[in-house]
């Protein structure tokens, strides 16, 4: 008897159709670029990690649907252990991978202009993209902006960063968390040592880049 089913098919199931859906992804794409373009794209490089993973899988089961003798006294919690390490072992490209699964660059056939993945991080996917200049990623980890009245931390959600590519500039959507009406756009400006800076911009352009969020379905 098998009896880690019931994990295997539950890790089937969150992979399974990824997978299928990113295969059919690259041959769509590969239709209409180049092989050195396609090759760019971070699911193109990585998606056999999860049919590594889906076969790992297959083994625990062929070694759990082992008969003997003594079936009901085995125990196989080793193989899903091993299953398990071998997922601890690739589950930051697996979490990329499922976002891959829902980003807007999984099937778009147009070169792109972005320098396409390279600098896409692994929490992060593009929600919005116009292909000529401005796209929009979401997966930033909320902020703390300034502190209230209280002194207490006010704590806000990123809808989404904005990059205009021609200006090289970034621009960053916030939303408190326990009060939605308290939304800021900022200039968002990150340095090589890793700080940030947090930057207001005139009306004009604030009007300008939350007309693109929107344009994007990217606002609250």
């Amino acid at each position: 008897m098998n009896k880690i089913k019931d994990f295997t098919d539950a890790e089937r199931a969150a992979y399974s159709q990824v997978y299928i859906d990113l295969i059919m992804n690259i041959e769509e794409i590969e239709n209409f670029l180049s092989q050195e373009e396609v090759d760019k794209r971070f699911f193109k490089r990585k998606v056999h990690l999860i049919k590594d993973y889906l076969e790992k899988l297959d083994e625990a089961d062929r070694l759990a649907d082992g008969k003997g003798p003594l079936d009901f006294l085995k125990s196989d919690e080793q193989y899903k252990k091993d299953a398990l390490k071998f997922k601890s072992g690739i589950i930051d490209d697996l979490n990329k991978l499922k976002l891959c699964h829902t980003c807007k660059c999984g099937s778009c056939v147009n070169e792109c202009k972005f320098k396409s993945c390279h600098y896409c991080s692994y929490n992060s996917k593009v929600v919005g993209c116009d292909k000529e200049r401005y796209y929009v990623t979401t997966g930033m980890a909320p902020i703390t902006l300034y502190s209230n009245d209280e002194h207490r931390d006010v704590h806000f959600e990123v809808v989404g960063l904005l990059t205009d590519d021609f200006s090289n500039k970034h621009y960053i959507y916030l939303v408190e968390r326990n009060n939605k009406e308290n939304q800021h756009i900022l200039e968002y400006c990150k340095y090589t040592n890793g700080s940030v800076d947090y930057l207001s911009i005139d009306e004009e352009l604030l009007d300008k880049v939350y007309d693109i969020f929107v344009g994007f379905d990217c606002y609250e």
